[in-house]
């Protein structure tokens, strides 16, 4: 985050990140210029082309202000929206968050 925030480098984008789900004040939910992406690791070249297709058009839809189709939405205004709405429930499932309060960053 300081990086970014300092200009060292201009943005992140990450596709797995620990804890999941991050603690309601964890850096990644507030840092400019961020974003995390499903993981795609073992998936085929046609499911690959369809979820960039998708990426494609809400990238779109958000530069053009046009509303993201609902079933692209997971959350939305930090609640659960769209197909995600549908898909998950609120809460910690993984409970990575109270796990991750025993961990301290090692200088």
């Amino acid at each position: 985050r300081v990086r970014v925030q300092s200009g060292q480098i201009a943005g992140y984008a990450g596709d797995v990140w620990f804890p999941q789900p991050p603690p309601k004040d964890h850096p990644w939910r507030s840092m400019p210029w961020q974003a995390m992406t499903p993981h795609t690791s073992g998936t085929t070249l046609s499911a690959q082309t369809r979820y960039a297709a998708g990426v494609r058009e809400i990238l779109e839809c958000y530069f053009e202000g046009k509303p993201i189709r609902d079933e692209y939405l997971i959350a939305q205004n930090g609640a659960l929206a769209g197909t995600g709405a549908h898909s998950y429930s609120q809460g910690n499932a993984t409970k990575g968050s109270e796990e991750a309060v025993g961990f301290s960053k090692k200088n």
